[in-house]
């Protein structure tokens, strides 16, 4: 009984003296690891929104592009005339004749935002009623921002027969938007 009292008494020293000590010191540890990890995560987190960022700016010259073709950075007369002319052969109507002119929007209520130049085009064409509504309809959905401002339809020629090869024409007016680069 001696022997199991002392026995017990030494375990309680070794517990307290080695095993109490070596248990704190694995807590504290648990605790800078934990503590490490969310740092860790944090970081990642940072590192990944950081990629994002630097993905989105990758991408800043794919958008600068795309917003180019819609919005130019010039007039872009030719460019423009050219699209009115496929959209006219596309559809097939002819067309009979063109003016220009060429004039500011009105102020940027932003102090960093451009104010847009106008390019406005007065045009006529003639074709069958279909084709000459296709080309209302390519002008409104064309790449390049446009307003059409202003339309008037008028029948060429009757065809007595009723059937659909009657000739329109129509004038209209567009305004056709640039950034200006002032």
């Amino acid at each position: 009984m001696a022997f199991a009292a002392v026995f017990i008494v030494g375990a309680v020293i070794v517990y307290a003296s080695f095993i109490r000590p070596a248990l704190d010191e694995a807590e504290i540890a648990r605790g800078e690891v934990a503590s490490k990890g969310q740092v860790l995560e944090l970081h990642q987190g940072a590192a990944e929104q950081v990629q994002s960022i630097i993905t989105q700016f990758q991408n800043l010259g794919q958008v600068r592009q795309t917003v180019g073709l819609a919005i130019p950075d010039e007039p872009g007369v030719t460019d423009a005339l050219n699209q009115f002319y496929a959209i006219a052969r596309n559809e097939g109507v002819e067309l009979k004749g063109f003016s220009l002119d060429e004039g500011v929007g009105p102020p940027a209520r932003e102090f960093l935002v451009q104010r847009l130049g106008i390019l406005t085009v007065s045009m006529s064409v003639e074709g069958r009623y279909e084709s000459v509504k296709g080309f209302l309809e390519g002008v409104e959905t064309n790449i390049r921002v446009a307003n059409v401002m202003e339309v008037g339809i008028a029948p060429v020629s009757q065809d007595s027969t009723g059937s659909t090869d009657a000739l329109f024409s129509m004038d209209l007016m567009v305004e056709v938007y640039y950034q200006r680069t002032e």
